[in-house]
């Protein structure tokens, strides 16, 4: 694990997320992981502006092969939390306009992936916690977090068996491995 402080900010890096990221490099000759890297940097530092224009201070980034995390304060507005959970895809969906502007078809690719994935409705991702801040208004906590993880699971099964078809028929086993991954992440993720 790598740990750095940047701006008071602690950092912390797995080295199975740097390997995974070097692998990949390597292998790639179209351009999707740089512009994968970039535009998930873009996403993370949307969503550290919008913190900073609501004067909430992050404490922790975390990056792992589940994703990226912002560890904050706690944030008392829901509507400031859905802010600045949606901000990182409203980034993605910005940076896919000036993708598509400019005919750079690669980048326009992977900013709307990551702005449509970014939404689905899984606790990992913005989606699913936008999904449990609006359930936490009307049920509570733990009423909300228990019908977001169903959610979640039901969501990650839909993605895998669509990754098991795309596997059979187009040999592409990046959906599978997706639904996969968050599948571990709903079932193990904790109140």
């Amino acid at each position: 694990m790598i740990r750095l402080k940047i701006f008071g900010i602690k950092i912390e890096i797995s080295f199975l997320y740097l390997s995974l990221i070097a692998v990949l490099s390597i292998y790639d000759r179209t351009g999707i992981v740089i512009w994968g890297i970039f535009s998930s940097f873009f996403h993370e530092i949307c969503h550290l502006i919008t913190l900073y224009i609501f004067r909430i201070k992050p404490t922790h980034m975390i990056y792992g092969l589940s994703g990226i995390k912002i560890v904050k304060e706690n944030i008392c507005s829901p509507v400031k939390e859905i802010i600045v959970l949606i901000s990182g895809c409203l980034g993605n969906l910005l940076l896919f306009l000036i993708c598509i502007r400019f005919g750079l078809l690669t980048g326009a690719t992977v900013n709307l992936c990551l702005f449509v994935f970014n939404l689905l409705p899984s606790m990992v991702l913005d989606g699913g916690q936008i999904l449990y801040t609006i359930f936490e208004c009307f049920f509570g906590c733990y009423k909300s977090f228990v019908i977001c993880k169903v959610i979640s699971i039901v969501v990650s099964f839909i993605l895998l068996i669509t990754g098991v078809v795309m596997l059979l028929y187009f040999k592409n086993p990046t959906m599978m491995f997706t639904g996969a991954m968050l599948m571990c992440s709903s079932v193990y993720q904790k109140f």
